[in-house]
């Protein structure tokens, strides 16, 4: 039915947009933690893949383009044929064919073997996508600077920190769900957050100033210590002389109970 100029002029670019989708795929999902462990073992391409892996904004544009011009090629090389085909249900079937061959052979199926081997994909497919990179960089950065100019009179303009916000979000997310799921206990949680905003934070924030400090004056008589101590909510109480400037201890209520109830007894 189909000519052999025709079968390669579809099965070629939807092989090289399988392999694009592939390395999509791969290079998104690959631990980074892997690929340096694997560098470090002497694996071919994990250098290259780590490198890519980290350049998520370079890598993104030039698979996207490439993958699209590939998926072009193989649908006018079809539509092509179909046309010539003419009308009628061989076309028609044709048709659904050449369209499920697309969507399975050159999406489906390259991405979820990726998805399931990442590291080992990203590294087989590093080298020609650093080639690939590196010779439709200029045309990515030509694009970039047309969208720029586009969406400038409309007020919408790149954020340059917008990258780091979102790796924060996803880290952020991952925390989420880790808890959610009951792989991170509450105070964990919190104190993971925490530390992603610590950077944010004024001094006020984290530490309380003396004056709001609960402290018991060490020359109290006994008695009235211990009724301080034990209508306190803290366990551990600084102690003072003559002001409060001069801290002489901290009173820990475990041990005051400990030797109360040894003098009871």
């Amino acid at each position: 039915m189909f000519s052999l100029i025709f079968t390669l002029s579809v099965l070629l670019p939807v092989l090289a947009s399988a392999l694009l989708s592939a390395a999509e795929t791969a290079f998104g999902a690959a631990s980074r933690t892997r690929l340096k462990e694997m560098a470090d073992r002497g694996r071919r391409g994990a250098a290259g893949a780590l490198r890519l892996a980290a350049e998520t904004e370079g890598r993104a544009g030039p698979l996207l383009i490439a993958n699209t011009l590939m998926r072009v090629l193989a649908a006018s090389a079809s539509a092509a044929e179909l046309a010539r085909m003419g009308q009628g249900w061989p076309a028609l079937v044709a048709g659904f064919a050449v369209t499920a061959l697309l969507i399975v052979l050159a999406d489906v199926l390259p991405r979820t073997l990726a998805a399931a081997h990442p590291e080992g994909v990203a590294a087989a497919l590093a080298p020609p996508v650093a080639i690939l990179v590196a010779a439709l960089s200029p045309l990515v950065a030509l694009l970039r600077r047309l969208a720029r100019a586009v969406l400038s009179p409309f007020g919408v303009a790149a954020d340059p920190g917008a990258r780091i916000l979102a790796a924060r979000e996803e880290i952020a997310d991952t925390i989420a769900l880790g808890h959610s799921e009951g792989a991170v206990e509450t105070e964990a949680r919190n104190r993971l957050l925490g530390a992603l905003d610590l950077a944010s934070r004024t001094v006020d924030e984290i530490m309380r100033h003396r004056s709001s400090i609960e402290m018991i004056d060490a020359g109290l008589p006994a008695s009235q210590i211990i009724d301080k101590a034990l209508a306190s909510p803290h366990t551990r109480i600084p102690l003072y002389r003559d002001n409060g400037e001069n801290i002489v201890g901290i009173l820990h209520t475990k041990d005051l109970l400990r030797e109360v109830h040894k003098f009871r007894i």
